[in-house]
């Protein structure tokens, strides 16, 4: 679950909380913050195309006292699942049912391809709520320039949603990671 000295991506912040929540039930405490990750979302500029790029060395990089809100990239020399957000077979920026976010394609990108480890995460989390919605798959849209936002798996019981429109300076967000 942990790498060799580095921040977690978004697959092993779902497994972080797999194991917390295996392990501690309902005191597991990191259903209750944040989790940023060196998952990387990749907007296309003037466009509802994004790349989620698992582990973006942009964000492993990124220098002490960044102070920007996003990474200027150059969208189309990345390498990453590219999704498109007016695809009408998912829906983005809105609350999904446990089956919809098991069948999402960006969950199911964001988890690394891995569908059982998704299922498991969202079997935990809408049992743990008893909602029958949540979990959005949040994303920008028509971005001014090619950017870069780190994949964000929110805390909110009632949402846990994964964020890709995350602002770099936002300080509610945390890292997991083997240091």
């Amino acid at each position: 679950m942990r790498t060799a000295g580095g921040a977690f991506t978004f697959g092993q912040n779902l497994d972080a909380r797999i194991a917390d929540h295996e392990d501690n039930d309902d005191a597991s405490g990191l259903f209750d913050t944040w989790l940023d990750s060196v998952t990387g979302v990749a907007n296309k500029e003037h466009s509802t195309k994004f790349k989620i790029i698992p582990r973006a060395g942009q964000l492993e990089n990124i220098e002490t006292g960044f102070r920007q809100p996003f990474i200027g990239v150059v969208y189309d020399s990345l390498e990453g699942v590219e999704l498109d957000s007016s695809d009408p077979g998912a829906k983005y920026n809105q609350s999904l049912t446990e089956e919809e976010v098991c069948e999402h394609p960006a969950w199911i990108a964001a988890a690394g391809g891995d569908k059982d480890k998704l299922r498991k995460y969202a079997s935990i989390w809408f049992s743990r709520t008893g909602r029958k919605t949540g979990m959005g798959f949040y994303v920008m849209s028509d971005t001014a320039q090619d950017e870069l936002r780190a994949l964000v798996l929110n805390s909110d019981d009632v949402n846990s949603s994964a964020g890709g429109t995350s602002n770099l300076l936002n300080l509610n967000a945390r890292f997991a990671s083997e240091k």
